[in-house]
């Protein structure tokens, strides 16, 4: 395994799962994706509203970075909250190199609203659709490592960004 953290961040909609599954075999890479975390979590322990939504969240990053922590490397997927994940991922023993998955605003909150009744309850993507969420998403985590802004509106070139990425680890 590599000794590198790819963090692939964005708003909701934006793409990250897409990309973070089709990055992390190319990277040869372990993946670990928040929503994969939480839908377990909220299976076993249950989310009846918003509140207990938003606390398996914080657990659910709490489980990824600890996982990170024990590991030399990994692709790292979520809807970042920079102000709280920049000093954690910033601590890992391994380079971070960060992907932002970039659309507009409007092209992300659309996306969401088209997956919104597909997704597993625990999202409460109906009661969730707040405007400022995606833009305030949209900026990178941005701890001091290398940020790669790529384009995910439409199909990304993953074996040309695994290069890009290799470039600037």
């Amino acid at each position: 395994m590599r000794d590198l953290f790819v963090v692939v961040s964005g708003a909701p909609g934006s793409g990250k799962s897409t990309l973070a599954r089709a990055l992390a075999p190319r990277l040869e890479l372990p993946l670990i994706e928040k929503d994969v975390i939480k839908e377990a979590l909220a299976d076993e322990l249950g989310a009846p509203d918003v509140g207990a939504s938003r606390r398996l969240g914080a657990a659910t990053m709490r489980i990824m970075l600890g996982l990170a922590r024990v590991n030399r490397g990994a692709v790292l997927e979520s809807t970042w909250i920079p102000s709280l994940a920049r000093r954690e991922l910033a601590s890992l023993t391994s380079p971070v190199v960060e992907v932002l998955c970039d659309v507009p605003v409007e092209v992300a909150m659309k996306r969401y609203c088209e997956r919104a009744g597909i997704r597993h309850p625990v999202h409460f993507d109906q009661q969730r659709l707040d405007r400022g969420d995606f833009v305030n998403r949209s900026e990178p985590v941005d701890g001091g490592w290398p940020v790669l802004r790529v384009d995910t509106t439409g199909e990304v070139n993953v074996d040309a960004l695994v290069r890009e990425i290799d470039a600037v680890a």
